[in-house]
């Protein structure tokens, strides 16, 4: 009985690392997002570079590397939640 409530914790210990690194990919995909659109500004007045890389090329990365980092662009309907919409 010990084991499996020790299982249980460390599940639930897992589960909580795995939600605050969430939340950190969160508050980072937020900030990359706001450095980009700054980015985006810049691009609206005349043709730039960054480190030797052109400003859309930066731009073009970042939008798939961001919306990949941001966990609430993976949020989806609960597959019990599908199926009594399916219904109604």
């Amino acid at each position: 009985m010990q084991a499996v409530k020790d299982k249980l914790e460390e599940q639930e210990a897992l589960n909580w690392e795995h939600f605050c690194g969430l939340a950190a990919n969160w508050k980072t995909a937020d900030h990359l997002s706001e450095f980009l659109s700054k980015i985006k500004s810049k691009m609206l007045t005349g043709n730039y570079e960054l480190d030797g890389l052109p400003l859309a090329d930066w731009v073009e990365l970042a939008e798939v590397r961001i919306e990949q980092l941001n966990p609430f662009n993976r949020i989806k309907p609960a597959v019990d939640d599908a199926k009594d919409r399916d219904k109604d």
